[in-house]
């Protein structure tokens, strides 16, 4: 019955009087490409086709017609509650007497030193060149084999506010390291989708004004020390007139790099001109004082994985509550840990040994990856001790 039903809506609608061909068992492969992609167009055109005649019946009704929010990863994201707002007292207070301070209250001119790893390949020269045409009053200079720590008291002799680091990997740049000078912070960022200004389709000339600079989402307390950082590499009265700007946009914590001119048009339109170059930064370490490999205090480690409602995976700074619930005697720390078997953790901070159950704050832990334990703790000098074999594992 109900079959007969169908077959008389079918006939009812002469559309459907003939079947829709299957694109999968077509055998040709550039036909069956073609035929897809106008399957997609035609698809594309009855969407557009019905939200047109949705809206002109919602206008002809007199209803009030509701714009639909495009469901995106951004959209849906968990609000995160570092969040912070640029009013808040707190973190007016601690920006007062930060770092960057002084170029914030006028004090400080930027003088920025660019330098490379030792032996650059050619991209990385072009792009260091870039950046110093980019950055007003740097100086580029070549490392030729000279330790990153002596280069940071030759620059503070000069009186540099900034150093840049561009490192690389099988001669293309891959890494960016800012630390600003003298007192820190440092920032570690991995370089990635880097396009010099030859790349870039109709890209224009680069001018000597002094830019503009557009800092976007960096709303969390880790933002706004990046932000920053990143603001202080620039002068602070920007030339208008050369309606050159540069924009630092971070989202899902990649911070893309844009360069551009641009021009009004009408009241209402702005042409923009991409100048370059390009690029995306990731934030990897965050450090206080001028860099430190070894003895450095982290103030930000690239978190491994995150919870965005999506996915369950643990950061840092939760996985340092979880150990530390752990050894105060609380529960869920073995299974965050991933290892069950261990039943002790003796930290041993320059020498002085913490004895189990000793209550312990994350402040004794420091950033070190433990392949084994799937965790990341703060300490340099950690011994797990296992089960009924009593066999330690020294973790450095």
């Amino acid at each position: 019955m109900a079959s007969t039903r169908h077959m008389d809506a079918r006939m009812d609608d002469p559309d459907n009087l003939v079947p829709k061909p299957n694109i999968s068992e077509i055998k040709n492969k550039m036909f069956r490409q073609e035929m897809y992609r106008k399957m997609k167009m035609e698809k594309k055109k009855m969407k557009i086709k019905e939200k047109k005649k949705k809206m002109k019946e919602a206008k002809a009704s007199g209803e009030k017609v509701v714009k639909q929010t495009p469901k995106t990863i951004e959209s849906m994201r968990i609000p995160d509650e570092t969040m912070v707002s640029a009013e808040d007292e707190e973190v007016r207070l601690d920006e007062a007497i930060d770092e960057m301070a002084g170029y914030f209250n006028r004090e400080t001119t930027p003088k920025i030193l660019l330098t490379t790893c030792d032996r650059p390949g050619a991209r990385t020269n072009k792009l260091c060149k870039e950046i110093k045409r980019l950055l007003p009053n740097t100086t580029l200079l070549y490392r030729r084999g000279l330790d990153l720590k002596k280069v940071i008291p030759q620059a503070l002799s000069r009186e540099y506010t900034d150093l840049i680091v561009i490192n690389e990997d099988k001669k293309m740049p891959n890494g960016l390291v800012l630390s600003h000078l003298p007192d820190g912070p440092t920032a570690h960022f991995k370089l990635s989708n880097v396009r010099l200004t030859n790349e870039i389709k109709n890209a224009g000339e680069m001018t000597g004004h002094k830019p503009e600079v557009i800092l976007n989402n960096f709303n969390t307390r880790l933002g706004h020390s990046v932000g920053r950082m990143l603001a202080s590499m620039f002068p602070h009265d920007p030339n208008f007139h050369g309606r050159r700007v540069v924009t630092f946009h971070n989202q899902r914590d990649f911070v893309f790099f844009r360069h551009h001119r641009y021009i009004f048009r009408s009241a209402q339109r702005v042409g923009l001109q991409e100048l370059g170059p390009r690029f995306t930064l990731k934030l990897r370490t965050l450090q206080k004082g001028t860099f430190d490999s070894k003895y450095g205090e982290y103030e930000f480690v690239h978190k491994l994985v995150c919870n965005d409602g999506n996915s369950l995976y643990l950061d840092s700074s939760q996985v340092l509550r979880e150990c530390v619930n752990w050894l105060n005697g609380g529960r869920g720390g073995s299974e965050v840990l991933g290892c069950p078997h261990i039943e002790q953790v003796v930290v041993a901070p320059t020498g002085e040994m913490f004895p189990v159950g000793r209550p312990l704050q994350p402040a004794h832990l420091l950033a070190v990856p433990c392949e084994r334990a799937h965790m990341v703790l703060r300490y340099s000098h950690i011994m797990m001790v296992n089960g009924p074999t009593s066999r330690s594992t020294m973790v450095v």
